[in-house]
């Protein structure tokens, strides 16, 4: 199955650089949350959206098609 992927911020360090975070990626029938990021070898806590829908569960199973976004949630303020 393919899925659309774009990384923000320094998540786009995951993928090559000529990609500017945005890229399509083939995973096998059945890949979770949890596939992805270790197919990307990210082991940071990021918020994951699938079709723009914010994914807690890692073993949420992508489908053909899906958009997903990861991005680092950053903290902080008064």
């Amino acid at each position: 199955m393919q899925i659309g992927l774009k990384l923000h911020s320094i998540l786009r360090d995951y993928l090559p650089p000529e990609t500017k975070g945005t890229t399509i990626l083939a995973l096998p029938n059945g890949a979770t949350a949890a596939h992805l990021l270790a197919h990307l070898k990210i082991d940071r806590q990021c918020s994951i959206l699938v079709n723009g829908q914010e994914v807690e569960d890692e073993n949420h199973l992508l489908q053909d098609g899906d958009e997903v976004q990861m991005l680092i949630i950053l903290g902080g303020g008064s």
